[in-house]
């Protein structure tokens, strides 16, 4: 949209994009280290539109960075750890009875976890999600949930 203008959907943007990402990693059968990865990601757009303000279709993640490892704590029992850093490119508009202000998102750290049990075809997990709580923002300024947890089993059937 033009800043004086309501939203409306248009297809007036010319876009050129440059990206990579790197991942490494380590295996194992046995000892308390299974798995060991580091990934980082990058992506660079420029933009071509005029004065126009874009909703959302430019807020993309322009660099990610995460390291997790999971490991064996007894025979059935494993654990999980992911920490990830995101970097989102653009902004986003907050609303008030005053009027609107433009924010850019900021940069923000999440830690995940997820501890398991296996035993035969029988999977139980249990998961947390932004372990630290830190208050961040997606497409459009949706305030993400600060820490939650999920779990569930799972039956493999062969």
């Amino acid at each position: 949209k033009r800043p004086e203008e309501d939203w409306m959907s248009e297809q007036l943007t010319k876009l050129n994009t440059f990206g990579m990402e790197f991942t490494t990693g380590y295996r194992s059968e046995e000892g308390f280290l299974r798995n060991a990865s580091i990934s980082y990601g990058y992506i660079s757009t420029d933009k071509k539109a005029g004065n126009h303000i874009s909703k959302y279709a430019l807020d993309y993640m322009r660099n990610k960075a995460s390291a997790s490892f999971q490991g064996a704590i007894l025979r059935n029992l494993k654990i999980a750890v992911t920490g990830t850093l995101y970097d989102r490119c653009g902004n986003y508009l907050i609303l008030s009875s005053t009027g609107s202000e433009t924010k850019a998102y900021k940069p923000y750290f999440l830690l995940d976890a997820r501890i398991s049990w296996e035993k035969g075809v029988v999977t139980l997990y249990m998961d947390g999600t932004n372990l630290t709580s830190t208050r961040y923002f997606d497409y459009g300024g949706l305030v993400m949930p600060k820490i939650w947890a999920s779990g569930g089993i799972v039956i493999t059937i062969k």
